[in-house]
């Protein structure tokens, strides 16, 4: 097969070496005439993915004017060498390519490349490779503008699905615009240099009716998968707050063993540690149910905070059912609540576990609790006009409250 037609859905498997690249200039009509003199020196940090469409686009056309042999390996081209530099030093950038469309007729086309994460990352982590989508079509889709808009539509959504997803759901995503990218290309590359405007209108208002709702369908798989992946993190984070509660509580066990044993027998002391640890759970378990989505969810989170964010929140909540469950504890010890009887002995622990567990689990009862002891410490004010001396009216000649008119 000539090489000149070779398919234009390759596969990463290009050699690669050194770091030359190609001029992105002008090739202009007579690219047969295309040189060594296009080949300059590399500038500083990795090509971008338009500079290594442009030396694709100059070594297929210089291959196409060669006139290529039926196997596409006996010609000596020299850009092909540029090319396959450029492509290495791409790669190692952005990882390998993995899918891509190349226009036959202009400098453009669209691609997939997947990184793979560092050793540690991979074997202990789990983690995945990384895939992102790689757009250079604005040569191609200049008299276009139809489809230059949709495809400027698939690289937003393939920008929001690298961000936030991973794993399999990211390389669903990403495979799903691809193709869609490459239709539109596909069809942006069957179009006649000189077509007319009423027929490229046609094409494009045809491609829209295709292409459109596919790319909702896109978004909505994407939504769905990052609110998904979004609760995941955030109950990483709130299992990565209780697991620093237990570590600080076994530090300070620690030290205390160290300098006071006798104060690890302490029943106050026992009471708070359990009570921390169980106002987090609280707190996690709450969240779990309120995810429940066999009923009405009302757990709902932006995944495109990032997920940083995300597991912090988590990490907040957590936080904020000890906060609650200690205020209690210290509320009744301090015997705010004189209509809860604390028990006593060994069943005493028992009982603040159970409502550290209650304040974690549900803010509007800790709140009402708490609401209970501020009344005790800041009784209501009397309403205005009940109580108070009572007022001298003032005398008959408007003198003042009272005064007594002089004689």
């Amino acid at each position: 097969m000539d090489v000149a037609e070779e398919t234009v859905t390759t596969q990463a498997g290009e050699r690669a070496a050194g770091a030359d690249v190609v001029s992105a200039g002008d090739p202009g009509p007579n690219v047969a005439a295309t040189s060594a003199d296009h080949v300059v020196q590399p500038p500083m940090g990795p090509p971008s993915f338009a500079e290594l469409v442009w030396a694709h686009y100059l070594w297929r056309e210089q291959l196409r004017s060669l006139g290529a042999t039926p196997n596409g390996h006996d010609l000596d081209v020299p850009l092909e060498a540029a090319y396959r530099r450029r492509l290495a030093a791409f790669q190692a950038s952005n990882g390998r390519i993995v899918d891509a469309y190349w226009c036959r007729s202009e400098a453009s086309a669209v691609a997939i490349t997947a990184k793979e994460p560092a050793r540690f990352a991979r074997r202990v982590l789990r983690r995945s490779a990384t895939m992102r989508f790689h757009s250079a079509t604005d040569w191609k889709t200049a008299r276009s503008p139809g489809l230059a808009m949709l495809l400027q539509d698939c690289e937003t959504l393939a920008i929001r699905v690298s961000e936030v997803l991973n794993g399999t759901s990211q390389r669903i995503a990403i495979r799903w615009i691809m193709s869609v990218a490459s239709f539109l290309l596909a069809r942006a590359d069957m179009e006649p240099p000189r077509v007319q405007d009423k027929r490229r209108t046609a094409a494009t208002t045809q491609a829209r009716a295709h292409v459109a709702p596919e790319l909702r369908t896109i978004e909505s798989y994407y939504l769905k998968a990052a609110e998904k992946r979004a609760r995941m993190v955030y109950v990483w984070g709130m299992v990565q707050g209780i697991a620093g509660f237990a570590l600080l509580i076994a530090a300070v066990t620690g030290y205390v063993a160290v300098a006071s044993r006798h104060s690890l027998h302490d029943a106050s002391a026992q009471q708070l540690a359990a009570t921390v640890v169980a106002g987090a759970v609280g707190a996690l378990i709450s969240v779990l149910l309120r995810m429940d989505e066999r009923r009405t969810s009302t757990f709902t989170i932006d995944a495109e905070i990032g997920g940083r964010a995300v597991r912090r929140l988590g990490l907040f909540r957590t936080t904020v059912g000890a906060i609650l469950a200690t205020a209690i504890f210290c509320t009744l010890k301090a015997g705010l609540l004189q209509q809860i009887t604390i028990p006593t002995g060994t069943r005493a622990i028992y009982f603040f576990t159970v409502i550290a567990f209650l304040a974690g689990f549900s803010e509007r009862w800790a709140q009402i609790v708490l609401g209970s002891a501020e009344t005790v410490l800041a009784p209501a004010a009397p309403a205005a006009g009940t109580a108070g001396a009572p007022r001298t009216p003032p005398s008959g000649n408007g003198t003042g409250p009272g005064l007594e008119q002089a004689d």
